[in-house]
Parts: C-alpha cells; structure tokens; sequence
C-alpha cells in the first residue's frame, strides 16, 4: 500500500498560525509537522505537539527571523542578526559568500534547540523557503546530519505543476520552482545519498498545492499524475490562520508576519484539511496509507533489521503517550515481550500492559529511578508489577533486591563511539579557544542532581593552580535555577582575558563524542549515578576521567586505574592537579579504562545478556 505522509511547515512561527496546524492533525489529515525553532512560538508549540501526539521534525530556517547560533553567522544575517531572506541569501550562495563555517555552526545549533524543545533529535529535516537544497546549505546540512544520526531530508523534486497554478503565478515566479526542483535532484544526488541520508519520501507534492490552489480535486490530480510504482508520496501543506488584528506584531521576524503568514490562503488550507471526504477519498477510493513517516520500512537499506520490527517502532512512536493505541499495535504485531527504559517514565503504559497478562514486561532502571524516584508509587508498582528488572551494577541491584520480589539482572551498559570519526566538530572553535586552552569537560543535563556548579567555591584555585584551563558545561536546560546558577558562575569568570567556565548547547551525539575525544579531562560532579554514558564514552575514547564520589561513579571509576574519584571541591583541585601534572599518571589511568571498556562494554556482550534474559 502507498504511504501518503503529510506535513505542515511552520509549527512554532506564531502561536494563530500554530493554532491551525493542530487543528488540522486532529482532524486527522495532517499526520506530522516541522518546526521552526527560531519561531516566537517555538516554545510552547514543541509542547502542544508533545501533548497532542503530534511527530515533528526540524524545519530549518536561515532565512527569516533571527539566527539561534550564538555570535550570529556573519554571513548569513544582517546587522540587525537577523536573516537576509530568500532572494538575498540565494544570490550569496551564487557568489560564494556563504561561509560555511557559519551554516555549520547555525544547522547545529537549531538541531541543538530543536533537541532542547522536543527531547529527542528530529528524525527527518527540510528548509523554509526551501533553502536546505541551495548550495553550500546542503553540502553542509548533509554532513552535519550524518554526524548527528538524522535519517531524512524532504527532497522537494515536484514534477507536477499543474497549468492552473502555473498561469496564475507572478513572473520570474515558474523559475522559483523549477529551480527548487533542479536544486533537491542536485542536492540529493550530490550530497545527502553520499552521506547515507534517506529522502524522506519517494516522490513530494505540495509547491503547486498551496493556499487556493489546494483543493480536493488538485490533490487527487497530482497524486494520480505520480507512476503508479511510486511507493511513498510527500504531501506539503501550510495551513493556519490568518496573522492579523491582535497579532501583527507576531512572527518569528518579531516584526509584522510576512504576506504568506497574514495571507487569507493558510485558512483555505486548512479548511481543506479538515475536510473528512478528504481524508476518506485518499485511503478509501485512491487505496493511501496515511502515516508520518513513509520509511517506516525501509529506512535503511542496508539495515539487517526485521522490517516488521522496523514498523512496529514507526507505529509505536506515534502513541507513546497512549495506551489503548499502543495496545492495539502490540496486539496486531502478537507482541508477547515489552521492555521499558526508565520506570517513570514508562509506568503509565507499563502497569496496564502487565495487568493484562498477555506478555512480558521488563523494566531498564537508570540511575534517576534508583536514586530520585523511589518515593513515586508508580515507579514503585512498576518495579513490584513487572517480570524482571535491569540494572546496569550491582549497587543498583541491591537497592532494588530490598524493594521487590521481581527478579534483578545486573546488566552492564555498554558504549558504541565508532562513530566519532564520522564528525568534524571542534569544541575549541565553538567555544572560540585557542590551542593552549585545556579542557574540563563536563556533560549534564543542567538540573540540581547533577551538581554543575559544584566546582564554584574552588575555580579561583582551581585557575591559579591549573594553567591554561577552562570549563566547558554541555546539556540541555531541565532546570531554570540550575541553569541560573551556571550562567552566574560563567558571568564571575569573564575577565579581560577570556572566560575560564563556558555553557555549551547540547549537541548531537557525534558532535558530542568528538568534544569528549578533544577534552583534556572529562568531570563528573553528580551527586548520584546510576551509570554516567558520559563517563563511559570518555573511557573508551582514551580521555581521562575525574568523578564525584558516588554509588554510581564508584562502580565504575576504579582510584588510580580507570580514572580519578574526588568526594568534595578541594579534593578534585588535588586530583586535577596530579592528572594534570603526572604524565604516567594519565596514561595508566587511559589504558586501564580502555581495558574496563573492552572487557565490560561491548555491544556484543550487552546483547549477549538481553538475549539470554529474554530467551
């Protein structure tokens, strides 16, 4: 059956045209959106998708509105730090003005806020304004999603344009679109299949479609007028409301919206999406799939999974937050053996799961369900309920073992970086650090369990004694006093000089293992752990290790052989300064953790274990 998949752009512009997006995905024709991430709405868009169940990827935008990257991309924007629009920033690409240097940095950093917003990375991308396909965006964007693991990119190659829309276009307008055409098919070719990205459907309709020109009629035109081999369609839309009256001040300019936002077309739009017979019409009489990702079985052509498990994950992602839905999935797929991440989170689907005694569930605890969640009675029943439970040492276990009959398997989690290779990411260069600076690196999520500013009453010694070194703080902001108080310490450290503690954005995985591998030390201040992927990955990149004494971390760090354990402020400066100082030191401490890795964490060990636990 062919998949139809979708899409409205612009989720997080304003919240008026927001407003229509969901609209139109409850009425159930829209099956995804994109977001924008410098958007005025962005915000509370992310979590009104989360709320409704609604998949969204990154729209990315260096055209309009102001630039995420911080210092702005010179190249890319005005004085003003906002984008030059689309006209401009196509005839800078023609002259070779773009620098790409600054389309890496920006594509990051909207992977980076759209990671912060959403929680996870954006499995497939496309531009506003098209402008993912111009050259060099591209040739950028595909390497920094192959650095980051994104899967897809919308390749918008329309080959249907009917007359109707082509007659009423403005002149020089037909160019636009054959271009963005001639573009996708350059794009794809050139760079994003070079790098094993996946169009994110087969063939895409929707640059002729828009505003008056979407009608029932128009979509079953272009979609009978696709070879009738075509497996996987694209359908883009831009449905909203109009942004008038008491929002002209609204979008993501923070000037007036544009002609297209304020333009009576995006109500057209969406009074065609809503449209039940619509949405009858394509899975009754043209035989669709409606769906949000039209890869959900053949993602990877390469891949050796099961392509049932493939659409059993594809179906589930959609309905994490909803057990009757998930239920049906596992009982069309005759499921019988369900395995949760992290108890909290998982409990609510869980516990019924399990009452129903169709299958088995089994539990994955990380450290925040052993040392921050046991007062929650549901994270309690999901341990008493569930057939077994996996911790990743035995400190876990034993804490477990005193809380319920269910069986405990130590499991030791293993770590994967030979991907790293994949990146060219430079912490220096993002941070703007010359080559004698050293690295602390410290990667949290910035929340009071992690401690980061637990080195702020010793960074003064800390400074004098250790030459040359700064503080670099990675994660995303989970809590907003934390994140203050970071952001306090990193305002006391600003001197004539340079800065010696910095906030760094999240980044995607393999730009985080490439700042892992370039640290001269990686730090770890938790105040509990169940076991540190940060620690982990370190190890088994060769970068030593300086932890906080805890459950966690002492399972893992062994004092003078895998790494250097400090139980307050001025212990780590002692610790620091022997690492810093003792070259032999350092690499015993390297080979040593290198060994623990090899030995203790491999992936093949890690799925030697949950076959046997599962058999």
């Amino acid at each position: 059956m062919t998949r139809l998949v979708v899409t409205a752009d612009d989720l997080g512009y304003s919240e008026i045209r927001d407003g229509g997006i969901l609209d139109a995905f409850a009425a159930g024709l829209v099956t995804r959106a994109t977001l924008m991430t410098n958007g005025k709405s962005a915000v509370r868009a992310a979590q009104q998708a989360r709320d409704a169940g609604l998949p969204v990827g990154l729209h990315l935008n260096v055209t309009e509105g102001a630039a995420v990257g911080k210092p702005p991309p010179r190249s890319l924007v005005g004085e003003d730090g906002c984008f030059l629009g689309p006209p401009t920033l196509a005839e800078r690409a023609r002259k070779g003005l773009l620098e790409p240097a600054d389309l890496e940095r920006e594509i990051v950093a909207q992977i980076t806020r759209f990671q912060e917003l959403v929680g996870h990375l954006p499995r497939h991308v496309d531009g506003h304004n098209h402008a993912h396909v111009l050259e060099p965006v591209a040739a950028v964007l595909a390497t920094v999603m192959r650095d980051a693991g994104i899967p897809e990119v919308r390749v918008p190659e329309e080959t249907w344009l009917s007359a109707t829309f082509l007659d009423a276009l403005p002149p020089g307008k037909e160019a636009f679109y054959r271009g963005v055409s001639q573009d996708a098919e350059r794009a794809f070719r050139e760079h994003f299949a070079k790098c094993g990205i996946a169009r994110s459907s087969e063939a895409f309709i929707g640059m002729g479609l828009m505003g008056r020109f979407l009608t029932p009629q128009t979509v079953a035109d272009a979609l009978l007028a696709l070879p009738s081999s075509v497996q996987s369609i694209e359908l883009m839309v831009h449905p909203g409301r109009c942004c008038v009256g008491g929002e002209t001040t609204e979008g993501c300019w923070q000037r007036a919206p544009d002609a297209f936002s304020q333009s009576p077309e995006r109500e057209m739009e969406l009074a065609v999406l809503k449209d039940p017979n619509l949405c009858t019409f394509l899975e009754k009489d043209l035989g669709l799939s409606l769906c949000a990702y039209a890869n959900g079985l053949q993602r990877d052509e390469e891949s050796k999974e099961d392509p049932r498990r493939l659409e059993v994950k594809a179906e589930l992602s959609l309905c994490t937050n909803e057990t009757p839905a998930t239920r049906r999935i596992l009982d069309k797929h005759k499921v019988s053996i369900v395995m949760g991440i992290n108890a909290k989170r998982v409990g609510h689907l869980s516990i019924p799961l399990y009452k129903e005694s169709k299958r088995r569930i089994y539990i994955v605890t990380g450290g925040t369900d052993v040392n921050c969640s046991l007062q929650d009675e549901c994270v309690l029943e999901v341990f008493r309920a569930c057939n077994g439970i996996v911790s990743f040492n035995a400190a876990m276990r034993d804490v477990l073992a005193s809380l319920t009959s269910s069986p405990v398997t130590v499991i030791p989690q293993a770590v994967d970086t030979s991907f790293v290779h994949n990146s060219s990411f430079s912490i220096r260069e993002s941070c703007g650090l010359d080559a004698s600076a050293r690295i602390l690196l410290l990667v949290c999520g910035l929340r009071k369990v992690k401690a980061p500013s637990y080195l702020r009453p010793v960074w003064p010694q800390v400074r004098e004694r250790l030459a040359g070194v700064t503080m670099v703080i990675v994660g995303p902001v989970l809590d907003e006093k934390v994140a203050a108080d970071v952001d306090e310490w990193v305002r006391d450290t600003n001197d004539e000089v340079a800065a010696s503690v910095l906030r760094h954005p999240m980044l995607p995985h393999a730009c985080l293992l490439r700042a892992i591998a370039d640290a001269d030390a990686l730090v770890n201040t938790s105040e509990s752990e169940g076991m540190s992927g940060a620690i982990l990955e370190a190890m088994a990149l060769g970068t030593p290790v300086l932890a906080r004494v805890n459950a966690g971390n002492c399972e893992l760090v062994t004092e003078g052989r895998t790494g250097l354990l400090f139980d307050s402020p001025e212990a780590f400066l002692d610790q620091a300064a022997r690492l810093w100082e003792d070259a032999s030191l350092r690499a015993s401490i390297v080979h040593g953790a290198k060994a623990v890795i090899e030995s203790q964490h491999s992936t093949a060990a890690e799925q030697r274990a949950y076959t046997e636990l599962l058999a």
